[in-house]
């Protein structure tokens, strides 16, 4: 006897496993960094990453929020969603006097 599972329509997105599913996500996100300015980015599959690197730390975190504002725009546009688990911010810096009046 064979059985079926049930059907579930995909709203967004491919199946998990198909074998275009891989090629469909890269021409997806071919323009995910776009409409970014004064950082670099860096992807890889479905990970991302923007950096900055600077003297002015006040200036620097307020081009990254300005980027991060940004990517959430192109995810809202095309149905993506954050994994806010995975997400992580990393500030390397000497200036440690600073931060707390920059970041709080």
């Amino acid at each position: 006897m064979i059985e079926l599972s049930t059907t579930h329509t995909l709203e967004n997105g491919t199946a998990q496993g198909s074998v275009i599913s891989t090629i469909l996500f890269l021409l997806m996100i071919n323009d995910f960094v776009t409409d970014l300015r004064g950082v670099q980015t860096s992807l890889f599959a479905d990970d991302s990453c923007i950096y900055k690197s600077g003297r002015n730390l006040e200036a620097i975190v307020k081009c990254i929020q300005s980027n991060l504002d940004k990517v959430v725009e192109w995810c809202d546009r095309w149905g993506c969603k954050i994994n806010v688990i995975k997400t992580v911010a990393l500030l390397f810096t000497h200036m440690i006097d600073k931060i707390e009046s920059i970041i709080y």
